[in-house]
Formats: C-alpha cells, sequence, structure tokens
C-alpha cells in the first residue's frame, strides 16, 4: 500500500477547497445577476405554426436559425440540437416538431453548412 504524505494530503484539500469556494462564488453571482435581471419570458409557442416538413422552413426561419447559430452555437464545440432548437423557440417563437422531422433537418443543414464554411 502506498503512503500519502499528509502535508500531500493538506495540500490537495486546499486546493479543492479554493476550487469549491471559487465555483459558489460564480454559482452565487450568476443567481443574483439572474434575479437582478430576469431573462424574458420566450414567446408563446402556438401548435398551429410548429414547423414539421422542409417546406415549412422559409427564408425568415433560416435567418433566425443563422442568427441563434451565430449569437449562442458558433464556439466550434458539438452542437446540442436539443438546445439549439430550444433556444430558437425562445428566442424567435419558431418551434420544430421533433429533431426527426424535415424542418428540423433543413435548419441542421443550413446550421453544419454555416459552421463548415466559417
Amino acid at each position: 500500500m502506498i503512503q500519502i504524505p499528509p502535508e500531500v494530503l493538506a495540500s490537495v484539500q486546499a486546493t479543492s477547497d479554493r476550487h469549491d469556494a471559487a465555483l459558489r462564488a460564480q454559482q452565487e453571482a450568476l443567481r443574483e445577476r439572474l434575479l437582478k435581471d430576469p431573462p424574458p419570458p420566450p414567446p408563446p409557442c402556438d401548435w398551429k405554426s410548429v414547423l414539421k416538413d422542409a417546406t415549412d422552413v422559409t427564408d425568415a426561419v433560416l435567418a433566425a436559425a443563422a442568427q441563434t447559430f451565430d449569437d449562442y452555437f458558433d464556439d466550434g464545440e458539438p452542437i446540442d440540437w436539443n438546445a439549439f432548437f430550444d433556444r430558437l423557440e425562445s428566442t424567435h417563437g419558431i418551434c420544430v416538431l421533433d429533431l426527426g422531422c424535415g424542418a428540423a433537418h433543413r435548419i441542421q443543414r443550413l446550421v453544419r453548412h454555416r459552421r463548415e464554411n466559417q
């Protein structure tokens, strides 16, 4: 069995405590900011306006999807499509039926094309 010197254990614990305190401070600052300036409520999603087919996707929808990508998802990380479509709905009121529908696929193609050509 390997014996770890007590001073090493104490140093690791102190570093862990500092990281925990920093994380708690960041979380508290975020909580305070959100309490002071909460995000606006999302526009209502009317079931009559849910996009299902690729033909439902207009130029305005593509422009909103491009803006959502540029504003929130253009960081080089893989795109979480659920988060992307949630953001598209909350910021622009654009709803897709599900990730497997033609409308979602058309929007995903646009976003992938934008990412590849930047």
